[in-house]
């Protein structure tokens, strides 16, 4: 069996971007029910995947690298669907990172987190601003009504 009929495609789509990982030999995952793992040739299926970090196991390139052991690489996703077919799987979810190790991932996924807590600080100081406005043009109007 040649190295192409043991491998799978990986490829993970979101809204802004998509990654395709090749020679793909295993990935784990968590889904609803606990770990679940794929290999080349699987029959068609899909799966919920959990947020968190999926473990892909990939060969290297033969004429890249003469150290053919398959290498771990991670995605760190919101959770999502992954489409299998026997060479090709498919995640599909709002956001991923691809990273070749977990302290990289990790470094990735704590910068989107002080991110989004940013984000979520200015919205509700903008919310707030917005509902002290909103309450002061009221008692406005009510002055008015009232005279």
């Amino acid at each position: 069996m040649s190295a192409s009929n043991r491998t799978v495609t990986l490829d993970v789509i979101t809204p802004l971007v998509a990654h395709e990982l090749e020679r793909v030999v295993h990935v784990r995952f968590d889904s609803g029910d606990g770990s679940r793992g794929v290999l080349p040739g699987h029959e068609r299926a899909t799966a919920y995947v959990r947020e968190g970090a999926v473990t892909i196991r990939t060969l290297p390139s033969p004429r890249d690298n003469k150290d053919l052991s398959p290498r771990e690489s991670f995605v760190a996703t919101d959770g999502g669907t992954l489409v299998i077919g026997p060479d090709r799987l498919v995640l599909l979810t709002s956001w991923a990172a691809v990273a070749g190790d977990l302290a990289e991932l990790a470094a990735v996924v704590r910068t989107r987190t002080a991110h989004r807590e940013r984000l979520e600080t200015a919205a509700r100081t903008l919310r707030a601003r917005h509902e002290t406005a909103l309450r002061r043009a009221l008692v406005r109007l009510e002055r008015e009504v009232s005279w």
